[in-house]
């Protein structure tokens, strides 16, 4: 998800498309894990593959900003909005 609202923010400078993918990859992990854990006597599976997968967004997260501040420099000063 995150990879298509980068590629196709038309309209938006590359900081606001980055902190666009950077949400639309990470925006439903805290509902997630809040259901997973809300669920009575629930298998589990479902709570370590919640955990599994907040901590695999924060690592895509973390490398995607990265991605993302390499491209900023590229196309313009640090202060830039």
């Amino acid at each position: 998800m995150g990879l298509i609202t980068y590629r196709f923010g038309f309209g938006m400078k590359q900081s606001q498309r980055s902190v666009m993918a950077l949400g639309m990859g990470t925006r439903n992990v805290a509902a997630v894990l809040a259901a997973a854990l809300a669920i009575p006597n629930a298998d589990p599976r479902i709570v370590v593959m919640t955990v599994m997968w907040t901590l695999w967004s924060v690592v895509l997260a973390a490398m995607g900003a990265n991605i993302f501040a390499r491209q900023a420099g590229r196309t313009g000063t640090a202060g830039e909005a």
